[in-house]
């Protein structure tokens, strides 16, 4: 997997970090996500969810977001909201700077 973000912006805004559930894969994110958070001016990261269970795949999350510089928003869909709450949840100084851990649904995202 290739974990650095497709597109290197710089920016003040954070990176918006995208994780997929176990019933779809990233594509899940390009019906107008993506585009419309690069519109917006923000970094964009599709974190390629390998389901391997909770804990390999946080820590698979964890090795991509030790790539990115700066401000972090992981945006999680179904599953993916366990990964990302075990993956981003690390004390403070000793991972990304997570600025929050919003969770997708079909309409809307649930905070």
């Amino acid at each position: 997997m290739n974990t650095e973000p497709t597109t290197k912006i710089e920016s003040t805004k954070p990176t918006i970090v995208l994780v997929h559930g176990a019933v779809e894969d990233s594509s899940l994110w390009t019906h107008g996500v993506i585009q419309g958070l690069q519109r917006a001016g923000y970094p964009v990261a599709c974190f390629s969810n390998p389901l391997r269970g909770v804990a390999n795949d946080a820590a698979y999350l964890r090795s991509l977001l030790d790539t990115i510089k700066g401000p972090v928003i992981l945006v999680s869909h179904a599953y993916g909201g366990a990964v990302i709450t075990q993956g981003g949840g690390r004390p403070q100084g000793q991972g990304p700077d997570l600025r929050g851990l919003p969770y997708a649904r079909r309409r809307g995202i649930y905070q």
